[in-house]
């Protein structure tokens, strides 16, 4: 089980990732997964065939190393770089001709929103770029300023892939969240304990997942989300919630939903899978 970038994988997904380095073994290799359960994990994932030494792999797509070496082989591939907005605000890449793809933060300091991002001085949203910032500082305090339209935006995965702080919508919304991914998808891919949420709106959501938990606002949520609203289509194989996929130690307290739900199994219009009686009387 020997892989450019993993050796085993049972179950979970892979976004966004690459693998240039020699690889070699005896039995399992692969050029960026060596072996795995499931044979669809992956999305916009590569390896370099020619400096791996390796022609196949499990999942992930070969290139050359001049094409692994080019910008647009990335940015056509959903990745979320610095200097673009297209496909998020996250900034998680630094892409340049003629180099492989470096991590954002190994080329100078990450973006900071106003604020201090303490309870008394939360950090402040003010735009789609804000937004994008939280990811960096998943377990501090954030306040939406103005309502956003992301129209112009769409992500690979989840924005904000864990949220452990506190988000206060301030009664704005955001419109238009285009987001598509595998697993846990949603403006926030989990949201854990002892996070809250709080008077955020999600208009017009365009959410889709190749599978399970799935939401407009979570794919997950062990948290407090009180005062919530989406409208909008959401649409998964397993977990699918119109508001959020999935419900296991979490609160959920005056929500509601208004849009389009699609999904195989443990589909619902507010909470696709609940592990709890955590549902307020007025969700």
């Amino acid at each position: 089980s020997v892989g450019g970038l993993v050796g085993y994988n049972a179950d979970s997904p892979i976004t966004a990732c690459y693998s240039a380095g020699a690889i070699s073994g005896a039995d399992g290799v692969g050029g960026l997964i060596g072996r795995s359960e499931d044979q669809d994990f992956t999305t916009s994932c590569f390896w370099d065939g020619q400096t791996s030494g390796q022609s196949n792999s499990i999942a992930g797509t070969p290139l050359t190393t001049e094409q692994m070496q080019q910008a647009a082989t990335f940015l056509n591939a959903g990745w979320d770089a610095r200097g673009e907005t297209f496909n998020g605000t996250c900034d998680y890449w630094r892409l340049e001709d003629g180099q492989y793809p470096r991590l954002a933060w190994q080329t100078g300091p990450l973006p900071i929103s106003d604020g201090l991002g303490t309870a008394e001085d939360p950090y402040l949203i003010h735009t789609p770029e804000d937004l994008g910032t939280v990811w960096v500082r998943p377990r501090a305090h954030y306040r939406l300023t103005t309502s956003l339209n992301l129209a112009e935006v769409s992500w690979l995965g989840a924005p904000i892939p864990m949220f452990a702080g506190h988000f206060d919508g301030a009664g704005h919304a955001i419109s238009h969240l285009q987001v598509t991914g595998s697993q846990y998808v949603g403006l926030f891919g989990r949201i854990e304990a002892p996070a809250t949420i709080s008077d955020l709106g999600l208009l017009e959501v365009d959410v889709r997942a190749s599978d399970t938990y799935v939401g407009a606002l979570a794919g997950c949520n062990s948290g407090s989300v009180t005062a919530c609203y989406g409208t909008g289509t959401v649409r998964g194989s397993s977990c699918v919630g119109g508001l959020v996929g999935g419900v296991f130690a979490g609160t959920l307290e005056s929500c509601y939903v208004g849009g389009v739900t699609v999904g195989k199994r443990e589909v619902g219009g507010l909470v696709g899978s609940c592990a709890a009686q955590s549902i307020g009387a007025q969700a």
